[in-house]
C-alpha cells in the first residue's frame, strides 16, 4: 500500500476544495476543548445550533473518484460496504453514497485530525485495491440539526 504521505495532490489522498458546502453547513458543529457542546435556543424555544470556541473533534467531507473501470470497482464493492458497516460501528461517519453519476462516492466523517481521517481511509478496501483517490475537506463545523445531536455528542 502506498503511504499516505507519498500520495501526490493530484491523486490519492489530498486536502482541498469541496462543492458541497451545503453538506458542511447542514451538519456543522463546534466541539468545547472538553469534549462538551453547546446548545443555542431561539426566541421560539427550539435548539438550532450548537457552539462551543475550540474544536476537538473535526469534520471530512471525503469525495471518492472511481480510478478504474467499473468491473474493478464492483471486484471491491462487497468489501468496501463491510469497511464501511465498521466504520459506522466505530462512530467515525456519518453519511455515505455514490456519486449520480456513477464516478465515485462521498463520505462525511470525523476525527480527531486529518492524518486520523486518512488512516481511517487507508483501511478502506477501494484505497487498499487502488480503484479510488480520495479529495479530502476538512470543514470547521457551526451549526447541526437537532436529530444529530446524538450521533455529535458520541
Amino acid at each position: 500500500m502506498r503511504s499516505l504521505s507519498a500520495i501526490p495532490p493530484a491523486g490519492g489522498f489530498h486536502a482541498g476544495r469541496s462543492p458541497l458546502g451545503l453538506v458542511a453547513f447542514v451538519i456543522g458543529l463546534q466541539y468545547g476543548h472538553d469534549g462538551t457542546i453547546g446548545r443555542k435556543t431561539c426566541r421560539h424555544g427550539s435548539i438550532h445550533q450548537y457552539s462551543i470556541g475550540h474544536f476537538r473533534i473535526r469534520m471530512f467531507v471525503v469525495s471518492l473518484s472511481y480510478t478504474q473501470p467499473m468491473a474493478e470497482v464492483e471486484k471491491h464493492l462487497e468489501a468496501h460496504r463491510t469497511w464501511l458497516d465498521h466504520a459506522y460501528a466505530a462512530g467515525h461517519l456519518l453519511m455515505s453514497g455514490r456519486k449520480e453519476p456513477r464516478t465515485g462516492g462521498i463520505i462525511v466523517m470525523r476525527a480527531s485530525n486529518l492524518a486520523a481521517a486518512q488512516a481511517i481511509l487507508a483501511e478502506d478496501p477501494f484505497h487498499k485495491a487502488g480503484v479510488a483517490d480520495y479529495q479530502i475537506t476538512e470543514f470547521q463545523l457551526s451549526k447541526a440539526a437537532p436529530a444529530l445531536q446524538d450521533w455529535l455528542e458520541a
